[in-house]
């Protein structure tokens, strides 16, 4: 409960790819979070139809757990090694450890959902290494 009383308020903000309608999109995070329709608890902030022609849908995943996170541990050194070299064979198995973890306490639909945001977020950070210019 907020201060004032009130239970907060989540705000979803979706990527920049395709989407399905809104609130499709608010009810596949509604249950990959909660497991039920937050109704007004949970609200989408939807921009998707500014950028698509048309609504894209929900698919599945293409890889499992483990080689998710792992792609992510290995695309961010590489990323990063633009700016040091960087020993791929040092990465920290006990790192991919922790994070696989920390996804298995959630649900099916949320394991799903975080893997996507660490996808997202890995990828915005690689793209920001590359462009930030060499000294």
């Amino acid at each position: 409960m907020s201060a004032a009383g009130q239970a907060p308020r989540v705000i979803y903000i979706h990527g920049a790819g395709n989407k399905p309608p809104a609130a499709e999109l608010k009810g596949a995070w509604d249950d990959d979070l909660f497991q039920r329709d937050m109704g007004e608890q949970t609200q989408m902030v939807y921009y998707a139809d500014l950028l698509h022609a048309r609504p894209g849908a929900i698919g599945a995943d293409a890889c499992t757990q483990q080689e998710a996170v792992a792609g992510l541990m290995v695309g961010t050194a590489m990323a990063a090694e633009a700016a040091s070299p960087v020993d791929l064979s040092s990465l920290d198995e006990r790192a991919v450890g922790r994070d696989l973890e920390l996804l298995a306490g959630l649900s099916p639909q949320g394991q799903q959902l975080g893997l996507r945001l660490m996808l997202s977020i890995a990828t915005r950070s690689a793209a920001q290494t590359r462009a930030e210019p060499l000294a």
